[in-house]
């Protein structure tokens, strides 16, 4: 999602490396409906700049959107859930040179 903010195209492309169908599918949902591109977010926050109410009501309809669509999309898609664990890796110690 975060590669979204970017550029779509290449978002929507990456996700092919989730596991499921139901896992693409719902990530691009998300990508397409709710996500702009950086041109396209730069271009709303600097017609809304002038009015700080309106980007709280644009951030609360984005959040509304992946709400909706999250909600709707478990609902019409059932699967199962990803099995992919990142492990943390160790905290690094710094050695003082």
């Amino acid at each position: 999602m975060v590669l979204g903010f970017s550029c779509d195209t290449m978002a929507t492309m990456e996700t092919r490396i989730l596991e499921t169908k139901s896992e693409r599918v719902i990530a691009t949902l998300f990508l397409a409906l709710a996500i702009p591109c950086s041109a396209q977010l730069g271009v709303i926050l600097g017609i809304l700049s002038a009015k700080p109410y309106a980007v709280m009501v644009w951030t609360l309809f984005i959040v509304c959107i992946f709400l909706l669509v999250g909600y709707l999309t478990a609902k019409l898609m059932p699967g199962e859930g990803p099995s992919f664990y990142m492990e943390i890796p160790p905290k690094l110690l710094l050695v003082e040179i």
